[in-house]
């Protein structure tokens, strides 16, 4: 694990290198350990790990880079084993492998130019997605609606266009997958905060070539302290050009009250893949109490129904997530029990699995 955080650095410093301040990191770290009891026939099946690592460095007051690294699995690419995936348990003394999930350098342009305009430019480089926007993800644990609403993670540059300091445009370019033959990756979103003083906005469409064409739109509202409601919609393009019956709307509704002292509590209710009264209906509550200053219980559950016309069938799916939070310091310690429910669980798909998660962000 050493020898991550180091690589890791080392990167950072790399592009921090010839910056003419002296650049300020911050981050987070996680390692978990997990034991799911319905994997496999033997004790030992069950047993799972992984780290995470998020590093930023302050470049100056106009650039930021952003890395993003989990532990990953090995692919060894000789003739005698090719493609075969290996644990990271079975790798020799060789060293760590890290698996880069993004790597960013955002720069505010018209700061950098030293302009005092209405409207500002920013950029970002490397490698990401673009993801719809959704202000009205309020509750504790949110039902996606436009979860697969998203770009692959590739090489390319994104633009943000803000007006006011309250409207932003964004879109991207990947100019490698701009000439390959598939459908290009792109798309572009709009996102309005503090519109009468409570209500925030955003809309998108995003096409994918490995995932959907989706259009959507979503709303959040404070409409009294405490209280945060907001509403989703997504809208699949691919499903509306064709026959399908299914898959082409869905729509989400949140709210979320923190005013009782040291309870955050929220619902979340989905309608997915609706189309002709026929779809997958989910809800979700969640909470979190704070015992002392650094004790936590939190619990969480969902259930799914199928539906066609106005006739809800038996629950199609179930899921939980509970435990305890404590801290030492800067370092957070989270214990609890999962089954395909990620609240403050450190993967989503946990089946019936305990878990214990050491974090800390610096």
């Amino acid at each position: 694990m050493k020898k991550i955080l180091m690589l890791a650095l080392v990167v950072l410093v790399a592009g921090a290198a010839f910056a003419a301040t002296d650049p300020v990191f911050s981050g987070k770290f996680s390692t978990t350990w997990s034991y799911s009891f319905s994997d496999g026939s033997k004790w030992s099946d069950g047993v799972g790990n992984s780290a995470k690592v998020d590093l930023k460095a302050t470049i100056d007051d106009f650039n930021t880079v952003d890395v993003k690294m989990e532990t990953g699995k090995a692919v060894q690419w000789d003739d005698a084993n090719k493609d075969k995936v290996i644990d990271l348990n079975e790798l020799s003394e060789g060293g760590m492998y890290l698996k880069l999930n993004e790597f960013t350098l955002k720069t505010d342009v018209t700061g950098a130019l030293g302009l005092d305009l209405p409207v500002s430019l920013g950029t970002e480089m490397g490698k990401f997605e673009m993801k719809a926007p959704s202000v009205a993800d309020v509750a504790p644990y949110t039902l996606k609606v436009a979860e697969d609403s998203k770009t692959d993670k590739l090489i390319g540059i994104g633009f943000n266009l803000g007006v006011l300091d309250m409207v932003t445009l964004g879109t991207v370019l990947y100019p490698v997958n701009a000439f390959e033959d598939k459908k290009v990756e792109s798309g572009a979103w709009l996102k309005a905060t503090g519109i009468i003083d409570m209500i925030d906005v955003a809309a998108y469409f995003i096409a994918s070539d490995s995932k959907n064409d989706n259009l959507g739109a979503n709303v959040a509202a404070a409409p009294m302290d405490g209280l945060k409601l907001g509403v989703g919609f997504n809208y699949n393009m691919d499903a509306m050009n064709t026959d399908a019956k299914e898959g082409v709307a869905s729509m989400k509704f949140d709210a979320s009250y923190t005013g009782v002292e040291n309870l955050t509590a929220g619902l979340s209710y989905m309608v997915a893949d609706f189309t002709e009264f026929v779809g997958t209906s989910k809800v979700a509550v969640a909470a979190e109490y704070k015992i002392l200053e650094a004790l936590s219980v939190y619990g969480g559950a969902w259930m799914a129904f199928a539906a066609e016309g106005v006739d809800w069938e038996v629950a199609t799916g179930l899921g939980y997530d509970a435990g305890i939070m404590t801290s030492l310091g800067a370092l957070k310690v989270t214990m609890g029990a999962s089954d395909n429910m990620k609240y403050k669980a450190p993967e989503k798909d946990y089946d019936d699995a305990l878990y214990i998660k050491f974090s800390a962000e610096f």
